[in-house]
């Protein structure tokens, strides 16, 4: 239950940080991460009853309650119980690979039972099931190494999304 709860708070702050503006101005919007115990990623401790205070897309203040303060008006989350952690960073990855040997003609010849044109358009035809995967999994960011030219189009495709991480990439080849 405690893991649920914590990928819960994760997908949370992610659909907060990934959410369109609903006021004029999406600076003037804050929202309010509360009472999570966060682990801050600077190797300092935890931080019990936190106070993660976001203005429009950006992190103002994260840290002790005494010291983060929002304006009333804040949309708040309540994160009583649960961790709060910095997302996680996948600088490897190809879209246009399984993992699995059915998409790696040149680790061992499978294709007379998962023909690669195949595979490969497969995993053409729902790339959002790999976002859906990484965010479960706490990776916010992804770094797609070279692929098909359909995968340098998720970093568009992707953006915004808060089912899918932030990518970034070289440029593909053919």
């Amino acid at each position: 239950m405690q893991s649920v709860r914590r990928i819960a708070l994760a997908t949370t702050a992610i659909l907060v940080l990934a959410a369109p503006a609903r006021a004029q101005d999406p600076q003037s919007r804050y929202q309010v991460i509360d009472g999570a115990i966060l682990v801050d990623g600077t190797g300092a401790p935890p931080v019990p009853d936190a106070v993660v205070v976001i203005r429009g897309d950006r992190i103002q203040c994260a840290g002790p309650r005494n010291r983060c303060r929002a304006p009333a008006s804040a949309t708040r989350i309540d994160a009583r119980g649960m961790w709060l952690v910095p997302g996680l960073v996948d600088a490897h990855v190809h879209f246009g690979q399984s993992g699995w040997f059915d998409a790696r003609p040149d680790a061992a010849d499978l294709q007379d039972q998962f023909p690669y044109a195949e595979v490969a358009a497969r995993l053409a035809s729902d790339p959002e099931r790999f976002g859906r995967a990484y965010i479960c999994a706490g990776v916010t960011s992804v770094f797609d190494v070279g692929g098909y030219p359909w995968s340098w189009n998720l970093r568009q495709r992707f953006a915004g999304n808060p089912s899918a991480p932030r990518v970034a990439g070289t440029p593909a080849y053919a």
